[in-house]
């Protein structure tokens, strides 16, 4: 059996512009502000800080809830995702990281054809 490790690096900037972005597309997802800065926890946990007219304010973020603004983020940009595989993501220093794993076997659908995401 054949797998493959892929491995998509965002930077803290991309990352926001992905944040951004996603939320635009999707506004139920974060509040309202611009964001302005963001840490993450051992806990894994990300902490999101927005800028509005009276300050800052702080949205807790779990790591999981990264995946779909970064994957379409890739998207966008044009980087190629495979559409059978699992993938997650990490957070390093202050750089998003998105692992593909690809079976070529095929036992990273599932088993029944349809594509797994799990973070």
């Amino acid at each position: 059996m054949v797998d493959e490790v892929r491995l998509i690096t965002l930077s803290a900037n991309e990352l926001m512009q992905a944040l951004e972005s996603y939320r635009d597309a999707n506004p139920q997802f974060l509040q309202p502000g611009s964001i302005v800065d963001f840490n993450t926890a051992a806990d894994r946990t990300f902490t999101v800080m927005l800028g509005t007219g009276g300050g800052i304010r702080k949205v807790e973020l779990q790591f999981n809830d990264l995946l779909e603004p970064v994957i379409a983020h890739c998207t966008k940009h044009g980087v190629p995702l495979p559409w059978k595989s699992r993938k997650t993501i990490e957070i390093h220093g202050s750089n998003a990281v998105l692992k593909i794993f690809i079976d070529h076997q095929g036992a990273g659908n599932g088993g029944d054809g349809q594509p797994t995401t799990e973070t």
